[in-house]
């Protein structure tokens, strides 16, 4: 798990944040989803954030679905609080300029993630 990352290490890129928990049925439902997604999207990045978890168990979470994607612990939830993010799955999809294109809350399929990001890219972003 990742301490600090920021988000302009992520610049000319879409990024998906998702905000999840391995106690969380619903992020356990799209997480095989995700994993697909990172691995096979082109210029297309996906940041975990842990929420409310302990960071072995967000780990091993992920090792299980076969996600390789980075994870940043939120122990405080400031990084939660400033998406205003109150349970998870919650998922933000981050244009390659930084401009949040869209919220989704609760849990998403590969197809909606690819439909969401050739909609943006169709609108030019």
């Amino acid at each position: 798990m990742a301490k600090r990352v920021s988000l302009t290490s992520y610049a000319g890129r879409f990024v998906l944040v998702n905000f999840f928990a391995s106690w969380c049925t619903p992020c356990q439902d799209e997480e095989k989803a995700l994993a697909q997604f990172s691995s096979s999207t082109p210029g297309v990045s996906v940041l975990g954030v842990v929420f409310d978890d302990v960071n072995s168990s967000a780990a091993g979470f992920l090792r299980r679905y076969g996600a390789n994607y980075q994870a940043v612990s939120d122990p405080n939830g400031q990084i939660a609080l400033s998406y205003g993010v109150s349970q998870p799955p919650q998922s933000y999809l981050i244009a390659p300029n930084g401009v949040i294109l869209t919220e989704i809350v609760g849990p998403v399929s590969l197809a909606s993630l690819n439909q969401l990001v050739s909609i943006a890219k169709a609108r030019g972003f």
